[in-house]
């Protein structure tokens, strides 16, 4: 009992082995390091504000992973040559890309929303056929047997497939936008040698 309880305590203490955690506990600061703002951004994107690259993109996607849903988290970006860019730009920039991220995945929740339905119709029209081939077709016979097991199947599938987008992915996938809004309270941009700019 004792060493289960010892175990559970260092689960709980572990993060700090990695992280930084503020002296309230609330949050973690999570350090990276890259060689210039480019190293971030999208190279075959040309657009008005640069892209985060997919690489980047899956960094922070691991930085919210890693970090318990009780913590909030503080980037520290260090560059160690910070080009064009000034720290209210990369701020600008940062900002613009998560809110972007948000919306794609607010889109993609309503593509599969818009699938889910259509699953869910298709799955009411094959329990409506089911219905009516237990009802018109008296006679019992090989062929009503495996239509009635065809339709049977293919409704449960139907109907499980749109609960399972209803139910869980849009769950899932709303709090990950939410997270990316609100976990992350502050992003600093330093130089490498420890310098804001």
């Amino acid at each position: 009992m004792k060493k289960s309880r010892q175990l559970f305590r260092q689960f709980d203490q572990i993060e700090k082995e990695f992280f930084e955690i503020d002296n309230a506990g609330k949050s973690a600061v999570v350090h990276l390091l890259f060689q210039s703002p480019e190293a971030i951004f999208d190279p075959t994107c040309r657009s008005k504000t640069p892209v985060f690259a997919s690489d980047f993109r899956e960094t922070l996607q691991s930085a919210f992973e890693m970090i318990p849903k009780g913590l909030q988290i503080s980037l520290e970006i260090a560059f160690e040559d910070t080009g064009d860019y000034s720290g209210d730009k990369m701020q600008d920039i940062f900002r613009k890309n998560l809110l972007f991220i948000s919306k794609s995945i607010v889109q993609s929740i309503r593509a599969r929303n818009r699938i889910a339905l259509l699953l869910f119709i298709a799955g009411l029209v094959f329990f409506v056929g089911m219905i009516m081939i237990g009802h018109l077709w008296e006679t019992e016979s090989f062929w009503h047997e495996v239509f009635f097991y065809f339709l049977d199947i293919a409704t449960t599938v139907l109907f499980w497939e749109a609960a399972g987008i209803f139910l869980v992915e849009k769950k899932e996938r709303t709090a990950q936008a939410r997270e990316y809004l609100e976990r992350l309270v502050n992003i600093r941009f330093i130089k490498a040698d420890g310098w804001e700019f």
